[in-house]
């Protein structure tokens, strides 16, 4: 099947299984007769190569597989992406690409301003030697 629509989210990678295989996906809207409709894939091997350029607002044709499975009672069902060929290429303003928002982890403690570590030692050594609170 294929289908076409605008990039609206791009899902992060993971690793799967004992040999460490890489998935990733990415959601699109496209219309649906008269409606829009959100559509989520999940890439793996050559799409997932296909869609390392794929940018937000990014215009988007996609061949893909549905297909479903029982487990315990229960039905599953996955949208798998085979191909994902850019039709239009988002431009941000500024004509480059913009760094995705990352959560700092402990590592990144080294990197605050010395600003902020006097401040910090400043309310320390008042609390310890005039008893204030902070």
């Amino acid at each position: 099947m294929e289908t076409q629509g605008i990039v609206i989210a791009i899902l992060p990678q993971t690793t799967y299984g004992k040999e460490n295989k890489k998935k990733g996906g990415f959601v699109i809207e496209f219309q649906d007769g008269k409606y829009q409709s959100n559509l989520a894939f999940e890439c793996f091997d050559k799409a997932l190569m296909d869609m390392s350029d794929l940018e937000v607002g990014d215009n988007v044709s996609v061949n893909f597989g549905v297909k479903s499975r029982e487990w315990q009672g229960k039905w599953y069902t996955n949208v798998n992406a085979f191909g994902v060929k850019i039709t239009h290429k988002t431009q941000n303003s500024n004509g480059k690409k913009e760094e995705p928002f990352r959560v700092p982890d402990n590592s990144d403690i080294g990197n605050l301003p010395f600003a902020l570590f006097a401040l910090v030692s400043l309310g320390s050594v008042s609390q310890m030697f005039l008893n204030l609170p902070i």
